[in-house]
């Protein structure tokens, strides 16, 4: 085994963080990343704590200081962790790119500092005198006896429970699904590999019981709508991003019984936390047990949980932490201990200090320490990598790491070796310029005809690769975009991502926008559209040229005075999808669009609804009801305070209101005519537009209701120019 990676190996065993980085590869599309792991405690972490332990105990005779001796000891390990973590780095060869791993120095030497640190104090304390008071070391044994009682009386719950419902046929809100469940088979293989991976696991399924007990919520943080997530986003789309048994709890109500192992291990604590203490100070030692309580609880938090930091071609990144909450270990447990403990305080006895036995402590954290490092040492064997192959055992069982990176999708041959061109132009799709577009777009044209004054062209035979589309948001006017996406968004509107897409048609006046990348075509032909008109279709790899973005395909024509612009960076070298896309654009005239959006009243109704939201002042319901290009123009507070204003100038209370409709329901935009009468015997007739946009009929302004509103216009000038 290289040294290097012996190195990254041996720090990991702490826990802490490791990155990860990944070339720009076909694979993914040409898309480099990197991911940065917060890795939670395993059992290996006990190596350092019970080395220390014993060193502590053996040395720490010597030491004349024996706070200075424990201090140097953990700093001294630290110190050799961060360097081992920046010194140990670890490579692995996937076909054409090598993805490179690297401990984090900063999270080692932290979780180095902590476990040689108790470790060495607990050695060192057990060879001489305690190191704290009489006072104060009782009230850390409270601490540690609550913690003991509670986590005791939680895990027995918890089998309880989990015995009840296998006896009542399962259970049927998802318990599986709540705790982790150990793989049937691990590395290893057999019964050794499935223990080993247990007792690897115990640390962190200990601590989190126990942090849940305590009604702690527990979950990804920072994290948004998992159902965004490209690939596994519909799947994730149900999944709680916190529980808690004070809130959110899909395992069951019963459940909730765990809630009490934390109130009897507190009210124990503060008994035991309390003893030797004169009557009077006894609540206040038993609530001072808290303090170290809580520590605990805040160490084994930080230490059971993972975080991940995805980071794709240096842009899209994707940041979560899974852990229990900080912040309400502070606010919840801090105070409901204190009560608790002090109320295990009153209940104290009254004898002297109990005698200090560190020895005695020094024993059992040696006994069970090793034994959970031996039961966890088939994991180890089982992951052994053999020789030449210092990662193979990291890599699930038959696996060639040697081989390319695997792939959710076909594997695309080399970006500078496509299939070389016959230099003949491309034969014309059998589709006449008259057809109706592909079917998947009917959803879409009518808000697509609304929101754009451009020609619509759109292909009338889609590949299946492309089946998802939307409508780009930030696209209107003179131009509009459709997005091809992996799967279906949140509806016809949506924003391009670029993770998200797997590539774009955007429509703009001609000559069209500037290339993002300067680079040279490795391949070039013509396509004939239906019509006749030739498109210019390019493939190009920025990536061959130090761009940090992979190859795709690039095809582009121009018709009555707009550029069509077709992108896809798919994982086809043939160029069959792009091909395919551009041989069948044909036109769609507007006045085949037809909106389904139901009856002539219904815009009446929708009409009637905005005014009368006017009316009274609801400024967030007729914001809501502007159609995307509308809407587009004002800042939500812009229009707060300019309808305000307009309110508060008029001082009208509206009668009634009358609505004429100019057009027919299945335009994508429908005129009316607002006939308003106030209480005072005041009128107001005003011609606007409704345009049906996602199921719903909204209020798009018209020119002079553009220059009455001034959007964009500051608030200040906008009053001085009434």
């Amino acid at each position: 085994m290289p040294g290097t990676v012996g190195l990254a190996l041996f720090v990991l065993i702490h826990g802490g963080g490791v990155s990860v980085e990944v070339p720009p590869t076909p694979a993914l599309l040409g898309l480099g990343g990197s991911l940065s792991l917060g890795l939670p405690v395993t059992s290996f972490a006990l190596l350092p704590f019970v080395a220390s332990l014993l060193a502590g105990r053996l040395l720490g005779r010597r030491a004349r200081t024996a706070g200075l001796f424990v201090l140097a000891a953990a700093l001294a390990y630290a110190l050799l962790v961060a360097v081992f973590a920046a010194s140990g780095t670890a490579s692995l060869g996937a076909g054409d790119a090598t993805i490179r791993f690297a401990p984090g120095p900063l999270s080692a030497a932290l979780r180095g500092f902590l476990w040689v640190g108790l470790g060495t104090m607990l050695g060192v304390a057990a060879a001489g005198q305690p190191l704290l008071p009489a006072m104060y070391r009782q009230v850390v044994r409270g601490a540690l006896w609550a913690l003991g009682v509670s986590l005791t009386v939680a895990l027995a719950l918890s089998v309880g429970l989990s015995l009840l419902e296998l006896g009542t046929g399962g259970s049927p809100q998802g318990t599986e699904a709540s705790s982790p469940a150990v793989p049937s088979a691990a590395p290893g293989g057999g019964t050794l590999g499935t223990l080993g991976t247990f007792f690897t696991l115990l640390p962190v399924a200990l601590a989190t019981l126990w942090l849940l007990a305590h009604g702690v919520p527990a979950g990804l943080q920072n994290a948004p709508d998992l159902g965004g997530v490209p690939l596994v986003g519909e799947a994730l789309s149900d999944v709680p991003l916190r529980v808690g048994l004070l809130g959110a709890w899909p395992p069951g109500d019963e459940w909730r019984l765990l809630l009490v192992a934390p109130i009897i291990g507190l009210l124990i604590g503060g008994a035991v936390g309390a003893r030797g203490a004169a009557p009077e100070h006894r609540p206040w030692w038993g609530a001072a047990v808290t303090v170290p309580y809580t520590t605990i609880a805040l160490l084994a938090a930080f230490l059971a949980g993972a975080s991940a930091d995805l980071t794709l071609a240096g842009a899209a990144s994707l940041e979560v932490t899974l852990r229990a909450s900080i912040a309400w270990l502070f606010l919840l447990l801090l105070p409901a201990g204190a009560v608790l403990g002090a109320i295990g305080g009153l209940l104290s006895r009254t004898d002297a200090f109990p005698i200090a036995r560190p020895r005695r402590a020094f024993l059992v954290a040696l006994v069970s320490g090793s034994a959970v490092l031996a039961a966890s040492l088939p994991v180890a064997l089982a992951t052994s990598p053999p020789a030449g192959n210092p990662l193979a055992g990291f890599a699930p069982t038959g696996a060639d790491l040697t081989a390319p990176l695997p792939q959710a999708i076909p594997e695309a041959a080399p970006a500078e070796d496509p299939p070389a061109s016959t230099g003949e132009e491309s034969p014309a799709a059998p589709t006449t310029p008259d057809e109706a577009p592909d079917p998947v777009f009917g959803e879409i044209l009518p808000t697509l005809a609304a929101r754009t004054t451009a020609p619509i062209m759109l292909p009338a035979d889609l590949p299946p690769d492309l089946s998802n589309v939307a409508v780009d948001a930030d696209r209107s006017g003179e131009e509009y975009g459709i997005l091809f996406q992996y799967r279906p968004g949140g509806g016809v509107l949506d924003s391009y991502v670029g993770a998200n897409d797997v590539g774009t048609l955007m429509v703009e006046p001609a000559p069209g926008a500037v290339p993002a990348f300067d680079v040279e075509p490795s391949r070039e032909e013509s396509v004939t559209l239906p019509d006749g008109t030739e498109a210019n279709l390019k493939y190009s790899d920025p990536s061959a040229e130090g761009y940090n973005e992979g190859p795709f395909w690039e095809g582009e024509f121009q018709k009555s005075g707009y550029s069509y612009t077709l992108r896809l960076p798919l994982p086809d070298p043939s160029g069959d999808t792009a091909r395919q896309v551009l041989s069948s654009m044909v036109e769609v005239p507007s006045a085949t669009i037809s909106v389904d959006a139901g009856s002539e009243a219904e815009i009446v109704e929708a009409t009637e609804a905005y005014y009368e939201a006017v009316d009274r002042e609801d400024w967030g319901y007729t914001y809501e009801s502007l159609d995307s290009q509308t809407r587009a123009l004002f800042a939500e507070d812009e229009w707060y305070l300019k309808n305000q204003w307009f309110a508060d100038s008029e001082g009208l209370d509206l009668a009634s209101v009358d609505v004429v409709v100019n057009g027919s329901a299945s335009d994508p935009v429908v005129g009316v005519t607002v006939y308003r009468t106030f209480t005072d015997g005041t009128s107001i007739d005003r011609d606007t537009y409704f345009v049906f946009e996602e199921g719903d009929w909204k209020h798009r302004f018209s020119q002079e209701e553009i220059d009455i509103f001034m959007p964009g216009t500051p608030y200040e000038e906008f009053v001085a120019a009434q």
